[in-house]
């Protein structure tokens, strides 16, 4: 069965989202709604048109005159052809892929066949996340991921919801689960 998610990006020779030279694939999805988003065109769980000045809080986000359509529906087939062009690099670098967002964890199930395919072919893998997801979507992915790359936005609850929407009790539960497992964070 070839499961199929919804991506806003992938980019090939990316060196700041974990160690080595990677492939980011970058999941539409979010559940926080943070004031200084870097990937406001992620939070939809869909494809989705976006407008010039259509986000308001992203003065320096350069969008098209004209709308543009934002996220597309992928197949796991489909990114790991994509991933699997650049092993080379991955090998000499000690690179890999990073999977981001937008959230991944809001599609577990698309990552976790991307993630098990990595494994299979000996791809590091990357999880970049805000930590807000349910823990049964961590313990579905971490036999299959290698780095958790987890982005606590802060550390007060009150200042938490103020600047993302959401508290943070969930993604500090997470985080100490992670821990305890002894995953690399």
């Amino acid at each position: 069965m070839n499961i199929t998610g919804i991506i806003f990006d992938l980019k090939r020779f990316a060196v700041h989202d974990g160690p080595g030279i990677r492939t980011t694939v970058f999941f539409k999805g979010c559940p926080l709604n943070c004031w200084w988003c870097h990937n406001p065109e992620s939070r939809k769980l869909k494809p989705e048109r976006i407008a010039a000045g259509s986000h308001r809080h992203c003065a320096n986000l350069a969008i098209p005159d004209d709308p543009a359509m934002v996220g597309k529906t992928v197949s796991a087939d489909e990114i790991i052809a994509e991933i699997e062009k650049d092993l080379a690099f991955y090998d000499e670098s000690g690179g890999g892929v990073t999977f981001s967002g937008g959230e991944p964890l809001l599609q577990p199930d698309f990552l976790t066949d991307l993630l098990r395919r990595c494994r299979e072919r000996e791809i590091h893998s990357a999880v970049d996340t805000s930590g807000h997801a349910p823990w049964a979507h961590f313990e579905q992915i971490y036999p299959y991921t290698d780095l958790f790359l987890f982005d606590l936005k802060l550390i007060d609850d009150g200042l938490h919801r103020r600047y993302t929407n959401v508290g943070n009790r969930l993604i500090h539960d997470n985080l100490r689960r992670l821990h305890e497992l002894g995953a690399a964070i």
